[in-house]
């Protein structure tokens, strides 16, 4: 059988229910906490996490050399992940949602996107689950099995 507690606003109550429902089923369960802000489950099952996998999403590279410092990759970013300050474009990464706006924007095709991902050293992990925690982008994503 498989359960997925998808979508909705937050605050609206998905880790709750999911935890409940991943706490009262019966034999192995896996539960996959893949929320983007903030993945939490672990915080309330107190698993043992026998693996961590690092994730991300992709982020805006820009061409120094084919930029012309029009903004209009920063006009389109609904997330402000991009400024155009003196014709120089800035990217903060832990902005950005990924969705390439701002590379199909660019009349000189000076974007391109290029995945941000957690580098996790496997033989060094304690698997505490701090990293989840403090990564900015909240990039990291466990496989907890309890």
């Amino acid at each position: 059988m498989n359960i997925v507690i998808a979508s909705g606003k937050g605050g609206t109550g998905k880790t709750t229910v999911a935890v409940n429902l991943a706490s009262v089923m019966e034999g192995p369960v896996a539960y996959v906490d893949c929320d983007v802000e903030e993945p939490n489950g672990h915080i309330f099952l107190k698993p043992d996490i026998t693996s961590a996998t690092g994730t991300g999403i992709p982020v805006p590279v820009v061409d120094k050399d084919k930029c012309t410092g029009c903004g209009r990759c920063a006009q389109a970013c609904r997330f402000n992940a991009l400024a155009c300050v003196n014709g120089r474009v800035l990217v903060f990464a832990e902005l950005c949602h990924g969705c390439g706006g701002c590379m199909l924007s660019c009349p000189e095709k000076a974007i391109s996107m290029r995945d941000s991902l957690a580098v996790i050293d496997q033989d060094k992990c304690v698997r505490c689950g701090e990293c989840i925690k403090v990564c900015p982008p909240k990039s990291i994503t466990t496989g907890l099995l309890f």
